[in-house]
């Protein structure tokens, strides 16, 4: 986000949005049985002026990319792309690991 948001342009604060009871940032309204709470949208977007002259997304370089297919092929569909169904890794000397947590 630090190097796509102009914190002047692309930082927008709403307040007193809806909310709910569950949300424990929420403070409840006057009449005692509404909640809200106070968001920020935050704009990283490359800037659609810039594309042609903005520093290109970052890349896996291909031997990379086929060392880790190799070490975590259930993560990879046949075509070499992520999985489309969420998969458990089996961490060498461990209990099953979610991908998220990796």
């Amino acid at each position: 986000m630090c190097t796509r948001t102009d914190v002047i342009q692309d930082i927008e604060v709403i307040k007193r949005c809806w909310s709910t009871g569950l949300d424990p940032m929420a403070y409840v309204g006057e009449d005692g049985r509404s909640f809200f709470n106070n968001r920020m949208i935050i704009d990283a977007c490359r800037p659609y002026d810039r594309l042609k002259t903005f520093p290109s997304i970052v890349n896996t370089s291909a031997a990379d990319a086929a060392r880790l297919r190799q070490k975590w092929p259930a993560m990879f569909a046949p075509d070499g792309k992520i999985s489309p169904t969420p998969v458990r890794l089996q961490v060498p000397n461990s209990e099953p690991v979610p991908i998220a947590a990796l």
